[in-house]
């Protein structure tokens, strides 16, 4: 198994837990010139923007993003954000979904 494919199969992972949480899948592997979204999800009027990232090791989820992906991310988010954009919508936020050992971690609002 490639990684592209074990990427896959942790994103549904992900997306099945956030399911289980009542999050509201809105879009999957938004991707624009420049950047991508793994999943973009909605629970209370509020859109998430989640990165999800896969390892062996624990390690602090500030070891996963560079300064880089952070801008990619927000540049993407607001791409998408311009096309989707509804009034019910209160609040947006990124947050991390980090599996490890086949575990989630789940970090709201990790960017801010």
């Amino acid at each position: 198994m490639n990684k592209r494919q074990q990427g896959y199969i942790y994103e549904k992972m992900v997306e099945d837990y956030l399911k289980e949480e009542s999050y509201e899948i809105l879009d999957k592997n938004y991707t624009i010139r420049g950047g991508e979204i793994d999943i973009i999800v909605r629970k209370d009027n509020v859109v998430c923007f989640v990165e999800v990232k896969w390892t062996k090791y624990d390690m602090d989820f500030q070891d996963y993003i560079t300064e880089k992906k952070k801008k990619a991310l927000i540049k993407t988010a607001k791409d998408w954000k311009m096309k989707n954009e509804e009034d019910s919508i209160e609040e947006y936020r990124f947050d991390l979904a980090l599996v490890v050992n086949e575990d989630i971690d789940y970090i709201e609002n990790f960017l801010f």
